[in-house]
């Protein structure tokens, strides 16, 4: 016996009408009850659905575009972003970011550097057999006591 679909008028009217408010499709259909990889298969075999859903959307789109533009005689702000995402090419806040570097070192002579510094040192005798592990704490303390 195969599984009840879930591809009702219902539950299409109510991902239609998330869409227009201008949820995404993936909460559209959460809150419509179904996951929205189910709504993807849908839309890929029935044609008519994929278009009213595409439709949803612009509607969305154009409500939303019509707040912003709106809102655009009163506060600046509503303008500015609509001509920063319209246009970024010539309206986009301009972040540009210029690295130098002056030291064209990989670090190479720092090492060599130390390494002379360490061989000196056990030429010299100035320090200690480093070949033998370090003493135990409990030692350390016995010793000066």
């Amino acid at each position: 016996m195969s599984r009840r679909s879930k591809k009702t008028k219902e539950v299409i009217e109510a991902i239609l009408a998330n869409l227009r408010e201008g949820l995404t499709k993936e909460v559209a259909c959460s809150q419509a009850g179904i996951n929205s990889r189910t709504l993807y298969n849908w839309c890929e075999d029935d044609a008519e659905l994929a278009l009213d859903v595409q439709a949803a959307i612009d509607v969305s789109q154009a409500v939303l575009i019509k707040a912003v533009t709106s809102a655009a005689f009163t506060d600046w702000r509503a303008a500015a972003w609509m001509l920063e995402r319209r246009w970024p090419g010539d309206f986009a806040a301009k972040r540009d970011v210029e690295v130098s570097v002056n030291n064209k070192s990989d670090g190479t002579d720092v090492v060599v550097g130390m390494i002379a510094q360490a061989q000196a040192l056990l030429i010299s005798g100035d320090v200690e057999d480093q070949t033998t592990p370090p003493a135990s704490n409990k030692q350390l303390l016995d010793e000066t006591e």
